[in-house]
């Protein structure tokens, strides 16, 4: 039986094809930049002072504890699980979008477990931001901040900024829980079952006649 793909549907299929691509490009680049420490060389390129001015040499420095701060943050088994995490939920995105497509039941199931999978991990990762994150940038910053007046502003930056991490995560679910409702929609469900719904008006005419029979109005 040839089943009517819903608009919505075909509408996620696309999105998630688009979404998929581009979250599994950025997952497979982040662990690819990690793996080979490619972070590590940027951060130690070049001397930039090279006359020994005592300014420079203080931002240098503050600019090296910036740095090995940092990559200690990256190195944390969190991190590879966050870029792993991204690469699964693409890889389902794109799989469930061509499943979508063609109209096939096991895409709209894919698509539940992905926005399943999706709003549960970025609500563990915003937890894990709260209880470990952000207390180990705050406990940094004011190390930092008793570096002078410029330490200071940065490490007053770095609070501020901490909490990005936690609102990231927050946006990351608007999109798996929209996914959510459209396919959980009876007239969504239907469709990829094989099923044709009548319409409401349908429906209501339906009922009429039924009543006008059993009082012999027919």
């Amino acid at each position: 039986m040839q089943r009517t793909r819903p608009t919505s549907a075909t509408v996620i299929a696309v999105l998630n094809l688009v979404f998929g691509a581009l979250w599994l490009l950025c997952g497979l680049g982040s662990l690819g930049m990690q793996a080979s420490g490619m972070q590590q060389k940027f951060a130690n390129m070049g001397n930039i002072n090279p006359g020994n001015n005592p300014q420079l040499a203080k931002q240098e420095e503050i600019r090296k504890e910036i740095m090995e701060f940092s990559q200690k943050a990256g190195a944390r088994p969190s991190e590879y699980a966050s870029h792993v995490q991204y690469v699964v939920l693409a890889i389902l995105l794109i799989v469930s979008g061509i499943g979508l497509l063609k109209t096939a039941p096991w895409g709209r199931a894919l698509a539940l477990v992905y926005a399943a999978l999706s709003i549960l991990s970025n609500l563990a990762l915003m937890l894990l931001v709260l209880l470990t994150d952000i207390p180990a940038v705050h406990e940094f910053a004011d190390k930092l901040a008793t570096q002078g007046q410029e330490a200071q502003m940065i490490a007053n930056l770095m609070k501020v900024t901490a909490y990005l991490a936690v609102v990231l995560p927050l946006l990351s679910l608007i999109y798996p829980a929209i996914v959510a409702v459209l396919m959980l929609r009876p007239t969504v469900a239907a469709a990829f079952r094989g099923e044709t719904p009548l319409p409401a008006d349908a429906t209501s005419t339906s009922e009429h006649i039924e009543e006008d029979d059993r009082w012999g109005r027919g």
